[in-house]
């Protein structure tokens, strides 16, 4: 095929549909988008609208396209294609009409676990064509609707364990429907990559086409938002009573009084910032990592909200539904009245917020206008549309008679081949009227259809894609109420079929040989046998053909009726939010576009965007702006930017990945950068530094009893620990270090045996393949599972930005190729690495080849002055050095062994005293003693006047009497140590010193001490065996008797002396 040419630049050209034709999805070429200058504003809203359609367009499209040219010339390799997919019916809801389709995945090399991949995402693009003319003349571009699982992609209960998986996909097109709507006719089914992305781009191109054809030209500046008595706001809110501030209402065109910083609690640069939310038509507050963006973004929504009148709203929107919640908490804490666009908040209080729950909470319901009626001639026009399809596809066996009336025999061919004189047979009259002849005809060559079945692979599928992105569709196909769940399904089937050849592939020229047979022969037993069911497929077909005009009708009036339903019910949803006196309405950058309508009768005047560095500049421009007077961004674009799934689209010229806030900045728009953070010990925030030259430490982060030092980590507040285990690719999708894993858990073990809770540490890493590997080796490591049972918090980088902890473990994977060269992938991208390095409040541990970031060739920019930073404080190396808070110790760790041996201490000896009274006969250890089993000699005097002859821990027997002594330790007079005074403890030190000498040498050998938690145990190899001298005999014995007595003999002290007499009896010495 010959290269098309390419349109002409120029905005016009580029308003094509949203959804690509056969001939663009077919093609070998590509269209090319429009460049995107950043350099400045583009000259017209038309431009800047053309531009980022092309952009967003090409992005939608691109890898369906591709993924059909690699199918066309090597199909038996592509494992995103779906084989045998067959039309299951239709599907009628508010919505619209869909179309279910079952498919096999056999060419799939592995299993797929539905339930966490992203393989046919809800609002993905796919490519449906017959298997006759594999994707050469008839292709449909579908959209995916509804992926449910159980009674979708997975059986029902009342299903066969290999029903064949079901989606709902949807396509505009009448050819595509009419072509589509054939029950036997196989298909092959290409999706485009893995992801959602195109139902949400679909709602920004729409938007983008409106905002084109608005009046005026009008482009993002700074001028006054507030001009002659409106310069003047009350923030007497702001300021708490008891602080002396006399002037409440404030001139915005000066500069506020420094005074107010104290009263509001704001810094210096977050009341700049708070000042440019205020005056400005469009404000830009750059917020660095813990310099509180969103406490000085509540504070201005603060003063925004007492200052609008009365029935005016805000709309504040976030890349994510994570940072939307925080925000609208935010506002309810304010005391605003939220209204929550959109159903998938976690937050139970912004859940009862939602459009729908305030609807049904409203005791006088707002007019629905006309949405009843509407609702009610729909599912009449569904009803209408079901018997219609029962008569084009019947549910019985053809008769004789039909076939007469449908024009597909004459009356002579009938005559001929199925006329029976039952007169003949007396007694069999009455069979006339309910035998079938055409059953006769087939010789029994039918059957009734079943669901279809698929046998799936038994290699688990990995879902590991690198990039831990959101959602991009996770409003659009969420379901706003109970209406969005309620469905029609529609069976679009033959109840009986025939028996085919499978060897024979339906095409056109079959089906002109079938039908040119049956026109030659007036007797229709003249045709052969296997050739008869074909013939009755070809009536089948041929019903459908002429049923069909009639069944688009009804689609296509559905279709109008669902769309005005939809246009109603924003009506109603809008009269909700009004009713509701809500001012502050919340969405996702997603839903900006989605729920256009219901914000456009709104008419918000104010509308903050959070995460607005990380929000693709279409999704703003393309959202209802025409009332909005003030637009606030807030962001930093030295963080992470806006995703592109095609990724030479992130490069120049086209420059997707740039934010229309990091594009105001580089053209000059004034900003403000919050510059105070209060999140990082300083150590910590000097990683940042190359990337944030004016950072300031608040007090906070600089005082011990904010920040205390980590335990176990000798004062490291930040160390990369370098080592040279190999990384390995995962499904050609991710990688994995499993060595560098095991250190990892290694360190997080000794973390929480010296105190660090599980959950004030969390595990990031760059690659999605890591994470299941640390999880497991988490979850089966007895050492942790000792001391907790989790939950543990590992995330990817990506999927943690904006939120922070104690203790950040982060996990690089990456080491130099097998040939030897420096590679980092797209850990090269600077913005991931300040979001990785400022994630910790008081320490954070980097494990990672270093001589592989510090040659990378593309690492220059995102690692190397952090790591001459580290290599300048000494805080990087292949060995580790950890301190025993005990001993004081100092340990360097090179290999996870190391670290399991060290058991949370150190490699002296305990020298603790346990419960009973000994001395603790373990190297040291973190955990509690009451763990241990003690394991020397009892010698405790029996009943019987004898020794007891066992260990500690067992019952005390007495071999010459052979009797037995239940014996209960919490009996067993035994000092209170821990509650001791230092003059008390000094003097059970000195009592015990010559009972110390004799009792060393007495102590039998300890080996194979296993301390038990919670039905786990510390495998022996863990614990350090210790041998203790045995050279004790008879004579050495008596003595120790001899002094046991005499001490006995001389107690004048009471308790107190008793206490030490007996811890000295066990040879106990306290060291401290």
């Amino acid at each position: 095929m010959s290269k098309p040419e390419l349109d002409t630049p120029g905005p016009p050209s580029w308003w094509r549909s949203e959804i690509p034709d056969k001939e663009e999805i077919i093609s070998d070429y590509p269209i090319l988008p429009l460049e995107n200058d950043i350099s400045e504003l583009p000259e017209s809203r038309e431009s800047h609208a053309a531009i980022h359609y092309s952009l967003l367009r090409h992005e939608a499209t691109e890898l369906l396209r591709r993924s059909v040219s690699e199918y066309k010339t090597t199909p038996d390799m592509m494992d995103s294609m779906e084989t045998k997919v067959f039309l299951e019916g239709l599907v009628a809801d508010i919505h619209g009409i869909s179309y279910r389709i079952s498919f096999s995945i056999e060419k799939s090399p592995i299993k797929i676990d539905w339930a966490t991949s992203k393989r046919l995402t809800a609002g993905s693009l796919v490519a449906i064509s017959p298997l006759s003319d594999n994707f050469t003349s008839k292709v449909v571009v579908a959209v995916v609707t509804k992926r449910i699982l159980e009674g979708g992609l997975l059986p029902g209960d009342d299903e066969h364990a290999f029903t064949a998986p079901r989606i709902d996909v949807s396509w505009r097109c009448e050819e595509d429907t009419k072509f589509m709507l054939d029950p036997d006719q196989e298909l092959v089914m290409i999706q485009a990559g893995s992801s959602g992305l195109y139902e949400a781009v679909r709602h920004v191109m729409e938007g983008l086409k409106q905002w084109s054809k608005t009046p005026g030209n009008k482009h993002p500046h700074s001028a006054p938002l507030f001009d002659g008595d409106k310069s003047i706001i009350n923030i007497e809110s702001m300021v708490p009573p008891d602080i002396d501030f006399p002037d409440r209402n404030v001139d915005l065109s000066s500069p506020l009084p420094q005074e107010f910083s104290g009263a509001s609690g704001l810094d210096p640069t977050q009341l700049l910032a708070f000042q440019m939310m205020l005056a400005k038509e469009i404000s830009i507050v750059q917020g660095p990592p813990g310099t509180g963006k969103t406490f000085t973004s509540v504070s201005a929504l603060k003063i925004i909200l007492e200052n609008l009148p009365r029935g005016d709203a805000i709309l504040v929107t976030a890349q994510t539904n994570r940072a939307l919640d925080q925000i609208l908490m935010s506002c309810l804490n304010l005391g605003a009245k939220v209204a929550r666009l959109g159903s998938r908040s976690r937050e139970a209080e912004i859940s009862e917020r939602t459009v729908r729950a305030l609807y049904m909470n409203m005791p006088n319901k707002p007019n629905s206008f006309g949405l009843h009626a509407q609702e009610k001639k729909r599912m009449s026009t569904v009803i209408a549309l079901q018997h219609a399809i029962e008569k084009t596809y019947p549910t019985e066996l053809l008769t004789v008679q039909s076939l007469i009336e449908a024009g597909l025999i004459t009356s002579e061919q009938s005559e001929t081949s199925f006329s029976l004189d039952w007169s003949e047979f007396p007694g069999l009259e009455y069979l006339e009227s309910s035998a079938n002849p055409l059953v006769d005809w087939l010789e029994g060559r039918f059957v009734e259809t079943s669901a279809r079945l698929d046998i799936p692979p038994e290699v688990e599928e990995d879902t590991n894609d690198d990039l831990d992105v959101p959602d991009p569709v996770e409003d659009v196909f969420a379901p706003q109420d109970q209406d969005d769940r309620k469905e029609v399904f529609i069976p679009v089937k033959f109840k009986y079929s025939v028996q085919t050849d499978k060897n024979v592939i339906e095409s056109e020229a079959l089906w002109r040989n079938v039908e040119s047979a049956a026109k030659k022969h007036q007797d229709l037993y003249k045709i052969t046998v296997p050739r008869r069911p074909w013939l009755y497929k070809l009536w089948l077909k041929k019903l459908a053909e002429a049923g069909r005009d009639s069944v688009w009708n009804l689609i296509k009036e559905i279709t109008l009726l669902s769309r005005a339903c939809n246009r109603s019910r924003q009506h109603r949803n809008a009269a909700v939010v009004r009713a509701s006196k809500s001012n502050v309405l919340g969405c996702t950058t997603t839903g900006l576009t989605k729920f256009r309508e219901l914000i456009e009768h709104v008419r918000p005047r104010v509308m903050l965007i959070e995460e607005a560095a990380e929000t693709r500049e279409a999704n703003i421009i393309a959202a209802p702006l025409s009332s909005v007077e003030q637009m606030i961004l807030v962001g930093d674009h030295m963080q992470l930017a806006p995703h592109a799934e095609v990724r030479c689209l992130t490069e120049s010229p086209y420059n997707l990945n740039v934010s229309l806030f990091e594009r105001l900045v580089n053209i000059g728009i004034p900003y403000v950068m919050l510059g105070v953070q209060r999140r990082m010990t300083p150590m910590i925030r000097s990683l940042i530094d190359p990337f944030y030259k004016d950072l300031e430490d608040h007090e906070i982060v600089r005082c011990r009893t904010q920040r205390p030092l980590v335990p176990g980590m000798g004062g490291l507040e930040t160390f990369w620990f370098h080592h040279e285990w190999p990384e390995r690719l995962t499904g050609l999708k991710s990688r994995i270090n499993v060595m560098e894993a095991k250190m990892l858990v290694g360190l997080f073990r000794h973390l929480i045996q010296n105190g660090t809770p599980p959950d004030r540490i969390t595990v990031l890493t760059f690659y999605k393949g890591q994470v299941p590997i640390i999880r497991m080796l988490l979850e089966e490591d007895s050492g942790i599972n000792a001391l907790t049972s989790g939950p543990f918090h590992i995330f990817t980088v990506d999927g943690f930005q904006g939120e922070e902890n104690d203790v950040i473990l982060l996990s690089l994977v990456r080491s130099p190729l097998e040939c030897g060269s420096w590679s980092i992938g797209f850990l090269d991208d600077f913005r991931r690495t300040v979001v990785a390095l400022s994630r910790a409040r008081r320490g954070l541990y980097i494990f990672g080849n270093f001589e592989n970031f510090l040659h990378a060739k593309k690492a220059e920019t995102a690692w190397l002055r952090t790591l001459e930073i580290l290599m300048e404080q000494n805080r990087q190396g292949p060995a580790l050095e950890l301190i025993c808070e005990k001993h004081g110790v100092k340990t360097c760790v090179t290999h996870p062994d190391d670290l399991a041996r060290l058991d949370g201490g150190c490699e002296e000896k305990c020298k603790e005293v346990l419960v009973c009274g000994h001395e603790c006969p373990k190297l040291c250890h973190s955990y509690h003693h009451d763990k241990i089993l003690c394991e020397a000699l009892c010698n405790r005097p029996m009943s019987c006047g004898h020794p007891c002859t066992k260990t500690c821990s067992d019952e005390c027997k007495c071999d010459e009497c052979s009797g037995t002594t239940p014996r209960s330790l919490d009996t067993v007079d035994t000092p209170d140590f821990m509650n001791m005074s230092l003059d008390e403890r000094l003097e059970m030190i000195i009592m015990s010193r010559e009972k110390q000498e004799d009792e060393v040498n007495d102590r039998e050998s300890i080996s194979d001490i296993n301390v038990e938690s919670d039905g786990e145990s510390y495998p022996n190899n863990l614990m350090e065996d210790l041998t203790l001298n045995k050279s004790s005999t008879p004579e050495k014995t008596a003595k120790k008797s001899r002094k046991r007595n005499r001490k006995k003999g001389n107690n004048s002290k009471g308790k107190k002396t008793g206490n030490a007499s007996e811890a000295s009896k066990f040879g106990v010495l306290i060291e401290f």
